[in-house]
């Protein structure tokens, strides 16, 4: 009895942190724009000073500055450079701000195939991986490419995200953790699996209380992304995992799972 009353009381403080952080939302992103703002019109006047310099010393600085080794897209990103995969963490919020989804995805850039949890990953392809309660019909647990399928009929909507290019001991890594982290419960939801692979490997981490809305804010206080597509996946390559581990296998999902937005 006492466990129960204190799951309730624990329920009751999350639901209620919840609405209190959810009125902030405009708020912080407000913040968060003005910030982007004041950045852009610095850049300004540095670019006009720097055009201004007609030094030839000048222009060897800027074409070096310009091969950095900080890659922007795929292409820049060869595996040559150590880089296998681009790894993405999403979250998004509903109208009502206490409902939403986390999730995180991987592209690989490679000639070969990656291995992604239980996941295969052909070249050139991505996989997006969360968990989800019963809001799926193939029960509680791991599915892959749900986010990536269904977007092609409703969309991701205010989703927003951070990626960082990985290597293969990195995604050795993440891989692991998935495959481990078969299950969804009410006090890490979706949002635990994203979560603890990001953290794992980025340096750029995300510490926040793991709900969708939650991280969301802390991805808007971040560099962040608005409309960062994921590759469509196909209708045979969404999966339920089934087991943990090396144990771990795939189920084609049924299409009651397929049948709503997430």
């Amino acid at each position: 009895m006492k466990n129960s009353a204190f799951f309730k009381k624990a329920i009751c403080i999350v639901f209620v942190l919840t609405v209190v952080v959810s009125a902030a939302i405009p708020a912080l992103a407000g913040a968060s724009a003005g910030f982007e703002g004041y950045s852009a019109e610095t850049l300004t006047d540095v670019e006009t000073s720097t055009d201004a310099e007609t030094s030839t010393d000048a222009e060897t600085s800027t074409d070096a500055e310009t091969s950095t080794d900080s890659p922007e897209t795929p292409s820049d990103t060869p595996e040559d450079d150590g880089y296998v995969a681009k790894m993405t963490i999403y979250a998004r919020t509903k109208t009502i701000p206490i409902l939403g989804h986390t999730w995180i995805y991987f592209e690989n850039l490679t000639d070969g195939d990656l291995q992604v949890g239980a996941y295969t990953l052909p070249a050139g392809e991505g996989v997006a991986i969360g968990t989800f309660f019963y809001s799926r019909f193939d029960g509680i647990g791991t599915y892959y490419n749900i986010e990536s399928y269904v977007q092609q009929k409703y969309g991701i909507g205010d989703a927003v995200s951070i990626s960082e290019f990985i290597t293969a001991d990195e995604m050795e890594e993440a891989s692991e953790i998935i495959a481990n982290r078969n299950y969804w419960d009410p006090f890490t939801t979706c949002s635990g699996l994203p979560l603890s692979v990001w953290n794992e490997i980025s340096d750029n981490k995300v510490i926040t209380y793991p709900h969708p809305l939650f991280v969301k804010i802390a991805i808007l206080l971040k560099d962040h992304d608005t409309s960062v597509p994921m590759l469509p996946a196909d209708r045979e390559d969404v999966y339920k995992q089934k087991g943990f581990g090396d144990d771990a296998t795939l189920k084609e999902v049924s299409d009651m799972s397929v049948s709503g937005n997430f």
